[in-house]
């Protein structure tokens, strides 16, 4: 799976399990590993952590080719379209730096089509129609956070409920 720029990981430095370390791009075959255990390179952006790890010599576009470099084995991703909730931060896939759309939530629509319910990050807008999961995943990433320019914008049930096309009445909050 490619590695994007504040993607969620796990791995292995040097024998020392780390469970929460994010990624930090570089270019196509340098990446960061940002965590609060092992003391490497300094990245450009720890990303919030105390500490990076500099690998060389995999390929972005598939995080298993960073396994084996610079005492890193294990490398796995923990943002994946698999496990996309309300907050996650998707990327659209051929402009990385930009057009991040967070989700508000996963639901089956009338069709029955498993769909993502969307905010666009720059704009504030509350994106009216919903999008079904096989295009989100077809043409976005899993960013993994919200990014410190994106805002959120406020939305009610009854904006909501339009945007998913049911009544109002059959909409819950979850905790």
């Amino acid at each position: 799976m490619k590695l994007v720029t504040g993607m969620r990981v796990k791995l292995k430095i040097e024998s020392v399990e780390i469970t929460d370390a994010k990624v930090y791009v570089v270019n196509d075959c340098k990446i960061y590993i940002c965590q609060n255990k092992r003391d490497g390179s300094i990245s450009p952006d720890k990303l919030g952590y105390d500490y990076s790890w500099v690998v060389n010599g995999g390929n972005i576009e598939d995080h298993e080719t960073f396994n084996g470099h610079q005492d890193i084995t294990n490398l796995e991703i923990l943002d994946t379209m698999e496990n996309i909730t309300a907050g996650t931060v998707l990327v659209k896939k051929d402009n990385i730096e930009q057009d991040y759309l967070i989700v508000g939530g996963v639901f089956t629509n009338e069709e029955g089509v498993e769909s993502v319910l969307t905010f666009d990050a720059y704009d504030e807008s509350f994106d009216k129609n919903s999008v079904p999961l096989e295009n989100i995943k077809a043409n976005y990433y899993v960013k993994g956070e919200i990014p410190a320019e994106a805002h959120i914008k406020e939305v009610t049930i009854e904006e909501v409920a339009k945007a998913m096309g049911v009544p109002v009445e059959t909409l819950r909050i979850k905790d």
